[in-house]
């Protein structure tokens, strides 16, 4: 998945990977495959920094049975 941010360069520049997260629910998911819609909204930046675009905005993901 390809975020695209803008913000001060100095911002961008201490940006690593590890402070951009996306946040999506899987509530009422089953086992099988899942698509999920991924918004700009749904994504956690720091202060001063702005997503854009996320590319692929759907993302798909294959959940297995949780074992009891």
């Amino acid at each position: 998945m390809d975020v695209q941010l803008h913000g001060l360069r100095v911002a961008l520049d201490r940006l690593g990977t590890d402070r951009v997260r996306a946040r999506v629910s899987l509530a009422g998911s089953r086992a099988g495959e899942v698509t999920l819609r991924v918004q700009p909204e749904q994504i956690t930046v720091p202060p001063g920094v702005t997503v854009i675009r996320v590319n692929p905005s759907r993302l798909r993901l294959v959940l297995g049975a949780v074992r009891s």
